[in-house]
């Protein structure tokens, strides 16, 4: 065999080799981007009768600097995971901003929240005391304020009056 040929075969056997050491085995979990960190979150979600919020933990990688509440907030419109626990963000809904002063946050939701909402008054408070008793895990939270496109709106499930924030309210957690 000519050393062209020798050194061809080489070079190949190299490329593929290198391509499979790259790539993780199948099954394995996906390595955590570089800098992140992971954090504990609790995030609620509706119980089987719609009556009260349920706890879930979950692990989330954040960089270390990052604000929780964008992260706490993405979770929730993901839904749960654990069996018995049920979804309270309506599909497409996306957090446009937020902010936090004094206490006080601001969440400025996309009208998807009140135009895929479902509807019904339980239905309506598990959206409300979802987002508010996961927030308010975090000790900075005191209190939920509910924008949408920008704008205070009456009731923008059509029955509380969401001109105003909300607590977190321990009669709507459920207590496994």
């Amino acid at each position: 065999m000519s050393r062209f040929w020798q050194w061809t075969a080489i070079i190949a056997a190299l490329v593929l080799l290198g391509g499979c050491l790259g790539r993780p085995q199948a099954g394995s979990p996906p390595a955590a981007p570089p800098n992140t960190v992971t954090r504990e979150i609790t995030l609620y979600f509706a119980d089987m009768q719609a009556e009260k919020v349920t706890p879930e933990r979950r692990q989330v990688q954040v960089e270390p600097d990052q604000a929780l509440v964008p992260v706490i907030v993405q979770e929730l419109i993901n839904g749960p995971r654990v069996k018995g626990h049920f979804p309270t963000i309506p599909p497409g809904t996306r957090l446009l901003d937020w902010k936090l002063e004094k206490g006080l946050l601001t969440l400025n939701f996309s009208r998807e929240i009140q135009v895929n909402h479902p509807g019904g008054t339980a239905g309506e408070a598990m959206t409300i005391y979802s987002l508010v008793t996961s927030l308010t895990e975090l000790p900075e939270v005191r209190e939920v304020q509910f924008l949408v496109e920008g704008e205070k709106n009456e009731a923008i499930w059509g029955h509380a009056d969401t001109t105003r924030p909300f607590k977190r309210n321990p009669d709507m957690i459920d207590k496994p």
